[in-house]
């Protein structure tokens, strides 16, 4: 499988010699394209076809509660299970065919509620990893170009459209939603078929594909040194490349050697990007893997072998208020550099340990989720995060009734919809690593709850002048400004504090709390407010709660981190002045 994988990505990169361009890598958007597919043929339509079967609003939000919150813990616990035996391919073809079956048997039950409800919830369970599985897979394909993923993950958003537009005429012209369920069905078998012969994480960069292991059910391990001689040969390049450094003369201005112009030049490019959060140093416990740099905006490959955490504390909002605080920090983050540089043989082996570490010995899931979790970059893109899902999920929810019941609209609408919903999500998804770059990923969170506040509030006024259905069209394009930010923000920051070994559970995580918790909370929410008060105070709570959850991140982000990392600097050249005296 492994050999058929490699023969169809090196074909495609044969007339792509100068660098990774499109359609390279293939395989990801070709899984992206089909599951998202899958997911656009069904999900959309499944609170019409429930108010189809005369199940009241409320009952209907309490039935969508429940596999958002299966969700959260199942991909979790799976995601665990998966890098735990390196199962990851047969998990995603057990979980594809398991989901199929279920989704399909929706064709054939019109009752009783209970029957239904466990259907979907047993469904909820089997669904929740795939997404996690591509994710995980796909950032180990594109390795140190992972400022890619936006440009995988895109054919997702245009599937997703292309999908539930279709289902919506099929729907219209047989007047039933049954239909979505046998096209699910289809499509996720072609899925697992490529997926059974296609599925791999070999790296898409030649120069990273001899630093990994490659296991027989397409995964990957750490080409850790095992041997004495190849420890050895390890420890001498160090050496070798230590003495180089300290015969290298500094360059008086920067504080930096020659050979580590490109990693300074990095820092400076990217300085002014980022926010404290997401640049404050990571705790011992959660560490990212220990080959790699951490700079403002992208995890950078340390070609030397050695791990360094360059640390920026100056907050986005005051990036340029001071130049000479500027220069101060660049000398700091090229002071912690050149410590690194001169490691000794003794902490190279420590670094290598640690990575050999999950290698080795498997976490639990309780052990999983507690190293996850204890980091602080974690924890405030999962809170953001949640916020953001809870009230999409109202509105993605209900915003299908609102168009029938309240607004005189028609499936089709709900279709075309969609398609708008995905329009900018598109645009987002393709250019991400330029955002990431320009503008970072304090600002994108900002603008995905922005982005939700405005949605929201634009619904109430349409209701509340009563205007014709087709106007909520472009309101609908905020939708995916909203999703692809935050997705793709939080994805990255997962992705970038998870240690080696716990990629698929820091995705699945991510995931069971965006559609997991997040959802289903607002499922239940926007099921009781729309039954008991309507759908205008229900966009308009949503509205309320988006807006708090904004100011606790502020509050969070430039009073306790502020806080916290200019301590950690305190620290930091205290201990090199002690040192150097």
């Amino acid at each position: 499988m492994v050999e058929l994988y490699q023969k169809v990505e090196r074909y495609f990169q044969k007339s792509n010699q100068k660098g990774i361009k499109f359609p390279s890598p293939l395989i990801p958007k070709i899984f992206y394209f089909l599951l998202f597919a899958c997911f656009g043929s069904w999900r959309p339509f499944l609170p019409l076809w429930l108010d189809q079967v005369h199940i009241s609003p409320s009952i209907i939000g309490l039935i969508l509660f429940f596999p958002p919150l299966i969700t959260f813990f199942s991909s979790t616990i799976i995601g665990v299970i998966s890098d735990k035996y390196q199962c990851h391919k047969k998990t995603f073809l057990l979980c594809s065919f398991c989901s199929s079956a279920f989704i399909l048997s929706l064709k054939f039950v019109q009752g009783p509620t209970s029957l239904i409800s466990l259907i979907i919830f047993t469904n909820a369970i089997f669904w929740s990893p795939l997404i996690p599985l591509i994710d995980s897979s796909t950032y180990q394909i594109l390795g140190k170009h992972r400022d890619m993923y936006g440009q995988q993950r895109l054919y997702g958003s245009l599937s997703f459209a292309a999908s539930a537009f279709l289902v919506s005429q099929l729907i219209e012209r047989f007047g039933m939603v049954n239909v979505a369920w046998v096209n699910y069905a289809i499509i996720m078998m072609i899925l697992s078929i490529l997926v059974n012969f296609f599925y791999n994480t070999e790296k898409i960069d030649p120069e990273e594909r001899d630093q990994i292991i490659y296991t027989p059910d397409g995964g990957q391990e750490l080409n850790v040194l095992d041997s004495k001689q190849e420890k050895d040969s390890e420890e001498q390049q160090l050496i070798k490349h230590q003495s180089l450094s300290s015969t290298t003369s500094l360059d008086i201005d920067t504080g930096v050697s020659e050979n580590q112009e490109e990693y300074v030049e990095d820092i400076d490019n990217e300085i002014d990007n980022e926010a404290l959060l997401f640049l404050s140093p990571v705790s011992q416990s959660s560490n990212p893997p220990s080959n790699t740099f951490i700079s403002n905006n992208a995890i950078l490959s340390d070609d030397i072998g050695v791990s360094s955490i360059v640390v920026d504390t100056q907050p986005l909002s005051s990036a340029n208020e001071n130049d000479n605080s500027v220069i101060l920090q660049k000398q700091q983050q090229t002071d912690i550099i050149e410590d690194q540089l001169t490691e000794t043989p003794g902490e190279k082996q420590d670094i290598i340990s640690q990575d050999a570490f999950f290698k080795n010995q498997k976490p639990s899931f309780i052990e999983s989720s507690k190293i996850l979790l204890s980091n602080p970059k974690i924890l405030l893109i999962l809170f953001n995060s949640f916020v953001i899902s809870t009230g999409m999920s109202v509105v993605n929810n209900f915003l299908g009734l609102t168009i029938e019941n309240n607004l005189d609209g028609s499936t089709t609408l709900i279709g075309i919809a969609v398609i708008f919903n995905v329009t900018f999500e598109i645009i987002f998804f393709f250019f991400g690593k330029t955002l990431m770059i320009k503008v970072g990923v304090f600002k994108l969170i900002i603008l995905s709850h922005v982005a939700l506040i405005l949605r929201t509030t634009s619904y109430c006024f349409i209701l509340h002048l009563k205007l014709n259905a087709w106007s909520i069209l472009p309101v609908e394009l905020l939708h995916g400004i909203v999703f692809s930010t935050i997705w793709s923000s939080g994805s990255k920051v997962v992705n970038e504090n998870s240690p080696k070994g716990l990629e698929a559970s820091g995705q699945s995580l991510f995931f069971g709390v965006y559609l997991g918790l997040g959802s289903g909370l607002g499922a239940l929410i926007g099921g009781a407010l729309y039954h008991s008060f309507g759908p205008i105070t229900m966009f308009a709570i949503v509205s309320i709660g988006v807006t708090v959850g904004l100011f606790i991140f502020l509050i969070f982000e430039f009073v306790f981190i502020d806080k916290e990392n200019n301590a950690k600097i305190k620290n930091i050249i205290n201990n090199k002045i002690i040192n150097k005296l």
